[in-house]
């Protein structure tokens, strides 16, 4: 007897086979929302928006410089933007117009050029944030005799990691985006002033390291302090015999004694420990980091740590610090040196064989 078989073609998928289904539906789709990520499409686009705006300034202000016979580039006392700023101590001189016949955010008078403005108005920020530690508009800075500094952030991750435009356009701060003829006009940012979260470069400086002090001027080689953008870990002073013994040379409290304490803690038998941490350890492509002395330690901790700087401003704290001791390279006795700690500043002695945290700095 011969049997047909018949194969149903109409027959639908199985329960088991629909949930399948779906699930790989639910990974493609969301695999496609991670690939896309349309907030950060959205961000990078308002970025490159903010980089073509003050490229546009930029070319403007160049414009302006050749064909004009009086040049007239604002105050040298004054903060210009679109919200009340007073980067460098400077007054502040806000408004919202953007026209380019000097009554603008920007006070560059363009249309009375005998050639006419190369821009139709003074661009603002897309979409400004002026509170924060991401803060976003412009800025403008003269020094009133012909040069700029146009300054504003950015807040993709592909402008301020992937292609990194903070750390190549030639400005001194990690967190912002500078252009302009002279970018060296902010040399420091504040509660008012971007916030005061953003870390400064200057010559000699490795990328990532925070500057908590600027003596002002360049004396015995060096002018800033700056701190490693991470502690070096956790180890005593010293044990015996740095501990019972006073350390000839290695109690040098003030700024600028820290280098040469660290020195003589590392030719001191036993007086390695912490100092090892930091002497002669490359971080950041620098092998000249030293332990800081007392004085210098209470700057890194007030600059960076405590939320408001010596000149009162109010900051959002950087560089990750540990509300716990830290060490200093100043030797109070035979048996104690300096400690400060990090949560409210106090200042005292510690025992050399106790375990602290140790954060490098280096003088350039």
């Amino acid at each position: 007897m011969i049997l047909n078989k018949t194969n149903n073609l109409n027959k639908g998928f199985t329960l088991l086979e629909l949930l399948i289904v779906i699930g790989i539906l639910a990974i493609l789709s969301a695999v496609t929302i991670l690939v896309i990520n349309p907030a950060e499409l959205l961000r990078k686009s308002r970025d490159t928006q903010r980089i073509s705006d003050l490229g546009a300034i930029n070319s403007a202000l160049a414009f302006y410089l050749v064909n004009t016979s009086t040049i007239s580039m604002g105050s040298v006392s004054s903060s210009y933007s679109v919200t009340s700023t007073t980067c460098l101590g400077r007054i502040a001189v806000a408004t919202t117009s953007q026209s380019v016949n000097s009554t603008g955010w920007l006070p560059v008078d363009l249309a009375t050029l005998a050639v006419g403005s190369p821009i139709s108005k003074y661009p603002i920020d897309p979409n400004p944030a002026y509170t924060g530690e991401s803060q976003r508009y412009y800025v403008y800075l003269t020094d009133g005799a012909g040069k700029w500094e146009l300054i504003t952030g950015l807040e993709s991750t592909y402008y301020t990691v992937t292609e990194n435009k903070l750390n190549k356009d030639g400005g001194r701060f990690d967190g912002l985006y500078e252009v302009g003829n002279k970018l060296d006009i902010l040399t420091a940012v504040t509660s008012t002033c971007f916030g005061g979260a953003y870390y400064l470069r200057g010559p000699g400086q490795s990328t990532g390291g925070l500057i908590f002090y600027d003596k002002g001027s360049y004396t015995d080689g060096w002018r800033y302090l700056e701190a490693a953008a991470s502690d070096q870990g956790t180890s005593s002073w010293g044990v015996a015999p740095c501990y019972g013994t006073a350390i000839s040379g290695a109690d040098g409290t003030a700024i600028g004694t820290g280098h040469q304490n660290t020195e003589d803690m590392i030719i001191a038998t036993g007086c390695t420990n912490a100092a090892q941490l930091t002497h002669g350890v490359p971080i950041g492509g620098y092998n000249d980091w030293f332990l800081p002395s007392k004085d210098e330690l209470n700057k890194m901790w007030k600059n960076l740590k405590s939320g408001t700087d010596e000149n009162g401003d109010v900051y959002t704290p950087i560089g990750g610090f540990a509300s716990n001791y830290y060490w200093s390279s100043s030797e109070y006795s035979a048996n104690y040196a300096w400690v400060q700690y990090f949560s409210d500043g106090y200042q005292a002695s510690g025992l050399k064989y106790s375990a602290y945290y140790v954060r490098a700095v280096r003088a350039f």
